[in-house]
């Protein structure tokens, strides 16, 4: 079975592509970028020809329609991703632009199956109820969020007139062999924490983490599932950031502070930078559709219950509990030079 991947050389991707090569499957992997491709390849300590390489580009829908010559099943798992309302028009027009042209290629190509890699989201701003596989989709909290809504329409819309499509809908996705330079999203925030020795804390937010090996474990799982196409949520654990600070300090022994702010304040400061990021045309960390995920799930207390029980019953999740993703994760960051021996604590020992 022959198995193509977007989004291949990124953090999900590239732990999509390992595990589908332990899976037994034929791999190509769909990449603007054939030298990044390699070295995470190389990351997980897979040859350069143990998979296809093969160009294809968001931006360019030819490339994505010829990219499914040949292959059974499709996990797109690809989308520009950014806070920055630099890069706004960019995700609002090419995500969802690609994922039709991609699920358009499957049907056309007759394919077994294809996952499409969703988000939590699509449900933000969330308000406090239980989420499931019914739940539909909320209006978003800026560019990012708006355009993998749209995506999300188009999937559930191919998926309803028949495609044999699973969707799947991460939390915020953490763990080891982390491909991107700059570290993805949660991977930077565990490293800042450690850097700066401190983190922040909102004691009513709930921040759903889960090991990128387990949302793995799902992608590549759904794309030979027997099941009816269904919708999979993997948010992993909810946990308030003090919880999480807990845990950190007490894998490396660092005594790590809390620093806790006013929700008004924090919309302030991301609304400030994003302004300044306009107006400057440089990129600050600090933006409104940030903020506004922490302090919105902060202010009313996060989701409520979500329906993780299909990918527990068909796929055995969790294989990693919070606290060993969080050790292997920061053992990682230690072992690949994103933090010295003192930011390590007693990880540098081990």
């Amino acid at each position: 079975m022959k198995v193509a991947i977007t989004g291949a050389s990124g953090f999900l991707g590239s732990h999509c592509v390992a595990k589908s090569l332990e899976n037994g499957h034929q791999v190509r992997l769909l990449v603007r970028n054939p030298e990044k491709a390699e070295k995470a390849l190389k990351m997980h300590a897979l040859e350069s020809d143990s998979a296809e390489i093969f160009y294809a580009d968001l931006e360019d829908q030819a490339t994505l329609e010829n990219a499914l010559y040949g292959v059974d099943f499709l996990l797109h798992a690809a989308a520009i991703f950014s806070l920055s309302p630099l890069d706004a028009k960019l995700m609002l027009k090419v995500n969802p632009t690609s994922t039709r042209a991609l699920l358009s290629a499957a049907e056309n190509h007759d394919l077994k199956k294809t996952v499409y890699v969703s988000t939590m989201g699509v449900f933000a701003p969330i308000d406090g109820s239980d989420i499931d596989e019914n739940t539909e989709t909320s209006t978003g909290l800026g560019p990012y969020t708006k355009s993998k809504i749209e995506s999300e329409k188009i999937a559930r819309e191919y998926q309803a007139n028949g495609l044999p499509l699973n969707i799947v809908y991460p939390g915020g996705i953490f763990g080891p062999v982390d491909p991107n330079p700059e570290l993805s999203d949660s991977m930077g925030m565990l490293a800042e924490i450690l850097k700066r020795n401190v983190g922040l804390s909102a004691k009513a937010a709930k921040l759903a983490m889960v090991d990128v090996r387990d949302v793995a474990e799902v992608c590549v799982g759904a794309l030979t599932s027997e099941t009816q196409p269904n919708r999979y949520h993997v948010w992993g654990e909810l946990v308030t950031m003090d919880e999480v600070l807990e845990l950190v300090k007490e894998i490396t022994g660092r005594d790590v502070k809390f620093f806790s702010s006013p929700l008004i304040l924090l919309d302030a400061l991301g609304f400030i930078g994003e302004l300044i990021t306009i107006m400057t045309r440089i990129r600050l960390p600090l933006a409104r559709e940030s903020m506004r995920m922490f302090t919105q799930n902060a202010r009313i207390g996060g989701p409520g219950n979500i329906d993780q029980n299909a990918i527990r019953d068909q796929f055995g999740y969790p294989k990693f509990t919070l606290k060993e993703s969080l050790r292997d994760s920061l053992s990682w960051l230690y072992e690949n030079g994103h933090l010295n021996a003192k930011q390590s604590g007693k990880l540098a020992n081990i």
